[in-house]
């Protein structure tokens, strides 16, 4: 197989993204536990925000355009939470911040401009709606606060008090599914290198919210892979492997999908990160990491993060200090660190990028950013910068009414 173009492997992903989530359906979490979890219907609001006119200000409630003095009232005071009597006519009270405005007020006169002598109060001009939200302008009942698809983060939890009308505390959220990761080698099990890739697979994939397993770590020997494996595809909904998806003799990643599943892709148009497959073993999608970690790494940002969310860094523009030639139709992927506003480039000499040796380095994983280009990219060109040091952002734009009905 040749390799498929990336636009083309993250479509592919997407797809079974799309069928994964609709084969778990949703569950109901508690509002506290729902952090970093995917809305699996929109939040709608069931009640009018604020309940009431609601006073911004500590002052008096008055009636706008009012003629001084007023009458203050001794008790019946505006407090938060509470609902005051009726004003009469030239009468006043005291309210709070957060108070509901009694009937007979529709505006505060703040406490820094009233004048206060006994029962008596004078002030400044007030105008009607001054210092008052009014009731339901916020938010209406029926309006979407957040949509399906969306992650909840602090914004979102805020508002899920508004709408509890349903299921009272609770929200409907995505079932995460379960993820086994398995790294492949001689070179692991007999200790000759420490197995990083395992590891870095699985904090990249909490990252994401997904709660994954590392399995450990098999020898290149087909079956006892083809053992360990088969045991995954019962016990996760998705099976990742890092290591053996290339095209070489002791690559039994590869010779297992052939064999065993359906390779559905092999090889995508990236350096780092070629060697990246996808395919089905017992029906269950396993995607295939390269073994270099830097391939590993370049492919889970760039094509098979698309298999549970669609990931985006935060991103500057800077500039490229050397030129970098292209290679054909593969993207390639340079780290570096940014200094005053320009890019500092690994593993570029004389405009050549070693994409292997960048594979196969750990140290690129030390490195602040990331671009990616197709082409040759010219001395003091302006390009778009992938910042590793910030959060990683996903999305789930393509969860619909449709796919959750049934």
């Amino acid at each position: 197989m040749n390799p498929i173009p990336i636009k083309q492997a993250r479509q592919i992903l997407t797809r079974e993204r799309s069928a994964l989530y609709k084969r778990l359906g949703y569950e109901l979490v508690k509002w506290e536990e729902a952090w970093g979890r995917v809305l699996a219907e929109d939040v709608v609001a069931s009640i009018k925000s604020p309940p009431e006119d609601v006073s911004t200000m500590d002052g008096f409630a008055v009636m706008g355009g009012t003629e001084y003095p007023l009458h203050l009232r001794e008790h019946g005071e505006a407090l938060a939470g509470n609902r005051p009597p009726p004003l009469s006519r030239g009468e006043t009270c005291r309210i709070a911040t957060g108070g509901f405005l009694p009937e007979g007020a529709d505006a505060v006169l703040v406490q820094e401009e009233a004048i206060l002598e006994g029962d008596i109060l004078t002030g400044s001009h007030v105008e009607s709606g001054q210092f008052v939200i009014k009731k339901g302008s916020d938010i209406s009942e029926g309006d979407v606060l957040a949509r399906a698809g969306e992650v909840i983060n602090a914004r979102i939890a805020a508002l899920l008090p508004l709408s509890s009308k349903e299921h009272p505390g609770k929200v409907k959220v995505l079932k995460t599914p379960r993820v086994g990761i398995l790294g492949t080698g001689d070179e692991l099990t007999k200790e000759v290198i420490p197995d990083t890739n395992t590891y870095m697979v699985y904090t990249y994939l909490r990252e994401l919210g997904i709660p994954a397993t590392r399995v450990g770590v098999v020898r290149d020997d087909y079956e006892e892979l083809k053992s360990v494996v088969e045991q995954c595809a019962q016990d996760y909904d998705v099976f990742i492997t890092i290591g053996g998806a290339s095209v070489g003799k002791h690559d039994v990643v590869r010779q297992l999908l052939e064999k065993e599943g359906k390779n559905v892709f092999q090889g995508i148009g990236l350096k780092p990160g070629k060697p990246m497959s996808f395919g089905y073993v017992m029906q269950k999608p396993i995607l295939c990491l390269p073994g270099k970690p830097g391939g590993a790494f370049t492919s889970l940002e760039l094509v098979g993060s698309y298999l549970f969310c669609t990931p985006t860094r935060c991103t500057i523009e800077a500039t490229m200090p050397e030129e970098v030639k292209g290679k054909g139709e593969f993207y390639q992927v340079v780290y570096a660190n940014l200094k005053d506003g320009k890019l500092i480039p690994f593993g570029i000499e004389n405009s050549e990028y070693n994409t292997s040796v960048a594979s196969a380095s750990l140290s690129i994983l030390e490195r602040e950013c990331y671009v990616y280009f197709k082409g040759t990219v010219s001395a003091g060109q302006k390009v778009q910068v992938n910042l590793l040091n910030h959060p990683l952002l996903r999305s789930y734009d393509w969860v619909s009414e449709d796919m959750m009905s049934g």
